[in-house]
């Protein structure tokens, strides 16, 4: 047998041994442990790869103690271990439902109630070919008697994770593992229908089915803002405050809606440091990175960065597909509908989940209303004519790229380079300019696609070019004519 195959072999043993320990719930083997391999093996040591480096990290920092019990249970003595990352794209996961109107946990969790699960298989027995997808049933959740507001939908288990999101859904699995302690705060930013609602109230659900009986609040931004309101009004700032910090785990969505309101500002910053100071997880989403925040006192914008920042980026095609498979599955439609039309669906859908799985809606409303068995391609073509937004005169990166560069007479390439020199500096100012005034993207998004610059380099072209503007007729001369050839 090659030295490869015995390592592995030896390795898929371990894994069975791991799998069977009480101290590793389902959901971290799966992920942590689920698509590792051995490579390497010789009396001294084992080689040990997975698929990222966090990964390699959070195994070797994490479980070093139960991989090295397992494998002293196989080998019958203790070896040298190694973890190494293949940095590579991996299969999809796990599909998402994003539910819409769902109900809401008023009351924390303790009791689980599992669904009914099919016999346990060995590890040997879990190889699957790399495009299949699994799609696993969420733990359903019981009410306990502390308002959390939890939404029980909103699990790891029904999370897809894909490129764009992979990093984010890793460090949210460590934090629901370990809460308060290495990453703290957790800050996932990106745009809106991400999943960044999802992952954040995912945490909070773990930590429910782990048993740690840790006390949990999620809360909207703007409620924590009203709310901070009505306190005050009724001069019951007591009980506000006993609300927000004798917690374990604060869930803030949608921090941006502090931007701009001083006195709020003042209490999260006081309420943040409470936590933090006495060892509590707190974790934020936002639609942009802190640095972007408009109006943030510099004393939040850094307690934001003591921790770990992460963005979710758009899903590519095969997570999109992934979604909607996930979606007709928990609905048992699969069988309706024909791959081409869900790969139609997630073509038309780039930028939104919200709008992907509303697309999805639409086409299998339509089939209904107009009374048609099946679901064909032609049919989705026809009930997404002029609602998806790949159908409209969308504005991206490139467009404004290519626009910019054909009218000042470059390459785009030119537009990313990093030459100094006038007046290429001009357009290329002009070009980032027009990226923020007319797509959704973050200054991390546009400095990324411009060679890789920093936001800080994005910020000084829009707020040059903004000045400019103000004084030079030639330049709003051509950023109009630019814009009406966009």
């Amino acid at each position: 047998m090659a030295q490869s195959e015995l390592a592995q072999n030896i390795w898929l043993q371990a894994l069975d041994y791991i799998q069977a320990n009480e101290k590793i719930s389902k959901t971290s083997f799966d992920n942590w442990f689920s698509q590792t391999k051995a490579i390497s093996l010789n009396q001294d040591e084992i080689i040990i790869e997975t698929y990222d480096t966090f990964v390699s990290d959070w195994l070797k920092n994490k479980f070093s103690e139960i991989i090295q019990e397992a494998l002293v249970h196989v080998l019958g003595a203790p070896i040298h271990m190694r973890f190494i990352a293949k940095e590579k794209e991996v299969p999809v996961q796990k599909p998402i439902e994003t539910p819409t109107n769902t109900p809401t946990v008023k009351k924390t969790m303790k009791t689980i109630v599992p669904l009914e699960q099919p016999r346990e298989r060995s590890i040997a027995e879990k190889t699957m070919k790399a495009d299949q997808h699994q799609f696993l049933q969420p733990t359903l959740l019981t009410e306990s008697d502390f308002e959390s507001n939890l939404n029980y939908h909103y699990t790891f288990e029904n999370f897809v994770v894909g490129g764009g999101n992979r990093l984010a859904y890793n460090i949210a699995l460590a934090v629901s593992e370990d809460p308060g302690s290495r990453y703290n705060p957790l800050f996932i930013y990106g745009g809106s229908g991400l999943g960044k609602t999802h992952l954040m109230q995912a945490i909070g659900n773990q930590i429910h089915i782990q048993g740690d009986d840790k006390r949990i609040l999620y809360v909207t931004c703007e409620d924590f803002v009203n709310d901070f309101i009505n306190n005050l009004s009724k001069n019951n700032m007591t009980k506000f405050r006993n609300k927000y910090r004798d917690i374990d785990i604060l869930l803030v969505d949608d921090i941006q809606f502090l931007a701009k309101k001083e006195a709020m500002q003042e209490e999260f910053f006081h309420t943040f440091n409470h936590l933090y100071q006495n060892g509590k997880q707190l974790v934020i989403t936002c639609d942009t990175q802190p640095s972007e925040i408009s109006k943030l006192t510099d004393r939040l914008r850094t307690r934001f960065e003591w921790g770990i920042m992460v963005d979710i980026t758009v899903p590519d095609l095969e997570t999109r597909m992934a979604i909607l498979q996930r979606k007709l599955n928990a609905d048992n439609m699969l069988e309706d509908v024909p791959r081409n039309v869900i790969e139609y669906i997630a073509s038309q859908f780039d930028s939104n989940i919200r709008e992907l799985e509303g697309g999805l809606s639409r086409v299998v409303a339509y089939s209904t209303m107009f009374g048609k068995n099946d679901i064909t391609l032609e049919l989705a073509i026809e009930a997404l004519k002029g609602f998806s937004k790949s159908q409209q005169a969308v504005i991206s990166i490139y467009k404004i790229q290519k626009v910019v560069a054909s009218y000042f007479n470059i390459q785009v390439d030119d537009l990313k380079s990093k030459k100094r020199k006038q007046p290429l500096v001009k357009y290329r100012h002009i070009a980032v300019y027009l990226c923020k005034l007319l797509t959704d993207s973050s200054l991390q998004k546009i400095g990324k696609e411009f060679g890789g610059r920093d936001h800080t380099t994005v910020m000084h072209s829009v707020q040059t070019i903004e000045a400019e503007l103000k004084t030079e007729a030639d330049t709003q001369r051509m950023i109009q004519e630019i814009q009406e050839l966009l």
